[in-house]
């Protein structure tokens, strides 16, 4: 999970540096399918969980996921 937040993220990171560049629409489909990816196996995991478990990783990283929403373009 760590691992694709982290990815989603720095995909982000990359289509904002490439803003009015040739390159911009190519990193922001990049950023969306990352974003998409990470966000897909968050539900999945807290599905998958117990609620005991799952208010557990929510409290961890829950913040960093609803950052992530917000910015995920």
């Amino acid at each position: 999970m760590n691992e694709l937040f982290a990815a989603a993220r720095d995909e982000i990171e990359y289509a904002k540096e490439e803003a009015e560049t040739v390159y911009f629409n190519e990193s922001v489909a990049e950023a969306k399918t990352a974003v998409k990816a990470c966000l897909g196996r968050w539900e999945a995991l807290l599905q998958a969980l117990p609620e005991e478990e799952r208010q557990r990783v929510v409290r961890s990283m829950g913040l960093k996921i609803s950052q992530l929403q917000v910015r995920g373009l």
